[in-house]
């Protein structure tokens, strides 16, 4: 969330001095809104799921699943864009994932193996969807509609923040409070704790 914060706070500067296409931001969002609240809802769920299936999954497994993006994005694309990949595409698509995958799943440690990891799958897997549905979204209109990258980042990450913030409030508030009220490492008490340490050795 800090990260969002940070983003949105750079970014204004740059995307207030200028005007995307020609008209006002105002113009912009009241057209696309439909729009970018589904790119930042699906990537707001990327993000929650991907960040909870690796409770459950180890790093490389959650890489092996996630390394199908580019096949799982372009089926989306066949459905929301109508663009369907001609067979020279779709037969690279599938080799760089098998590829990837391969090469991935064949430098696992397969010995290490979580608890609950179906749940670490489903979680993976919904993840991955999402982020191939955020593409496709981005995608669609960062091409017609003329909107560029900056813009659109700009204009999604207040939808994300405002989804993933009380998510993360409530699940790390009490973690967050301690962390904030732990005194600086030249505070007195750190220093009274140091000194009766050196003291019971």
């Amino acid at each position: 969330c800090a990260h969002l914060v940070f983003q949105i706070c750079s970014l204004a500067p740059v995307v207030f001095s200028g005007k995307p296409a020609g008209e006002t931001h105002a113009q912009t969002m009241g057209r696309l809104w439909k729009a970018l609240v589904a790119i930042g809802a699906f990537m707001s769920l990327n993000i929650a799921l991907n960040n909870a299936s690796l409770l459950h999954l180890s790093l490389s497994f959650n890489q092996v699943i996630r390394a199908s993006i580019p096949v799982v994005c372009a089926a989306c694309a066949v459905v929301v864009e109508n663009k369907v990949p001609s067979p020279a595409e779709a037969a690279g698509l599938f080799l760089v994932a098998a590829g990837v995958m391969a090469t991935i799943a064949g430098s696992a440690d397969k010995s290490k193996q979580r608890p609950d990891e179906t749940i670490g799958i489903v979680f993976c897997v919904v993840a991955t969807l999402s982020n191939a549905l955020m593409m496709t979204f981005s995608g669609r209109i960062m091409g017609p509609e003329r909107l560029n990258a900056l813009y659109l980042t700009f204009y999604t990450s207040p939808v994300v923040l405002a989804l993933l913030a009380p998510v993360s409030a409530g699940m790390e508030w009490e973690r967050m409070v301690a962390r904030l009220a732990m005194p600086a490492p030249n505070h007195p008490q750190n220093q009274n704790q140091n000194q009766n340490q050196n003291q019971n050795q």
